[in-house]
């Protein structure tokens, strides 16, 4: 499990690689996650929130957790 980044990018970064490692293939193989969900977005609520956050969604037949505490979950 990755910690969640303090950009957008870096959280993209992040969800590719947990999502490519799952998945056993390289991230540059993976459809733009931004197609699924806006990081951005996400980014913006886990920093500004006083309480923690948790975002889950599915990915290409894999369950994707990103949680303002424990970082990026992929299974």
């Amino acid at each position: 499990m990755s910690d969640a980044g303090s950009n957008e990018t870096d959280l993209s970064v992040r969800v590719a690689n947990e999502v490519a490692a799952a998945k056993g293939v390289d991230p540059t193989d993976l459809d733009p996650l931004t197609a699924f969900v806006d990081l951005e977005s996400v980014d913006t609520l886990v920093a500004n929130s006083t309480e923690r956050i948790r975002i889950e969604w599915s990915h290409d037949g894999l369950h994707v957790e990103i949680d303002s505490d424990d970082g990026v979950r992929v299974w």
